[in-house]
């Protein structure tokens, strides 16, 4: 509801955005009217957020409180951390036939499986 009744321009300077968000993961830029949509990738977004962090501490500090020691490294994750493979044991499903991981096995083969990917598709043409 609060989104729908948002500008697509600035009210005062009528500047449409650079920015595009796509779901909670995927930010879009448009450097100039002429160029197309390019996707940003995290280093990138990381190295803004470092830029601003420099010229507008006191300011973030204050509206970002978690941020405050970390700094702008705090929207991202370095190390993920996972409990050791006995603590996350296989379980056989409900029937007694098939094997199942557990939820949070599941969810790192998943964030394995994606970074895999990513590193695929950005990696160049015959490197992969």
């Amino acid at each position: 509801q609060f989104a729908k009744d948002m500008p697509l321009s600035c009210v005062r300077c009528k500047v449409a955005p650079k920015w595009r968000r796509e779901g909670f993961e995927s930010f879009f830029v448009k450097p100039d009217k002429k160029s197309k949509e390019l996707l940003a990738l995290p280093q990138y977004i990381r190295d803004l957020l470092r830029d601003l962090w420099k010229n507008e501490a006191p300011a973030l500090r204050y509206l970002v409180p978690a941020a405050r020691e970390v700094g702008p490294d705090v929207f991202f994750l370095e190390h993920l951390l996972v409990t050791p493979n006995k603590f996350r044991p296989i379980t056989l499903g409900t029937g007694g036939d098939k094997l199942r991981l557990n939820k949070h096995s599941a969810h790192l083969h998943e964030i394995l499986e994606a970074n895999y990917e990513v590193g695929r598709c950005l990696a160049p043409e015959g490197q992969e």
